[in-house]
């Protein structure tokens, strides 16, 4: 399987997504379930270790639990958000909190236990997009139920 693409640059490796998840079992299950759905994919699971590893993969999505051992979830977003190379990167907080207290830093929000086909959707248009996917007022949402 070769994995989400990214329009107008065929042919692509899958798309790069790091996962940013203190609690181990979730963060492997997230692998596995990304990766099954044709992601690349690389865990951290402190916020220095995701400023790590992030500069050496290079992700296009970094998906980042807000609690975190050491720094905050908020604290490794703005250090991406300010290093060059991640203008186009989507960070996506990942929490047990609602949107009201999602730092603004964040292009999306998915509140646990993530919805996995909503989490496939936001992924899907970052590929297709080929940046991060804001589109005004709903920075901090997931998208939109179809219904």
């Amino acid at each position: 399987m070769d994995g989400p693409k990214r329009q107008g640059d065929e042919p692509r490796s899958p798309m790069r997504v790091l996962v940013v998840e203190d609690c181990q079992d979730t963060g492997r299950m997230m692998r596995v379930l990304l990766r099954g759905r044709g992601y690349e994919v690389k865990l951290a699971f402190t916020g220095g270790e995701a400023i790590e590893v992030a500069r050496e993969f290079c992700p296009e999505v970094v998906l980042v639990d807000l609690t975190l051992p050491d720094v905050s979830g908020a604290e490794v977003a703005e250090q991406l958000r300010a290093a060059a190379g991640f203008e186009k990167t989507a960070l996506v907080a990942v929490s047990g909190y609602g949107s009201e207290r999602v730092p603004t830093v964040f292009d999306g929000h998915f509140v646990k236990p993530v919805d996995h086909d909503a989490l496939e959707k936001f992924l899907s248009r970052v590929a297709s997009h080929g940046t991060t996917p804001r589109d005004g007022g709903t920075t901090h949402l997931p998208p939109a139920a179809e219904v």
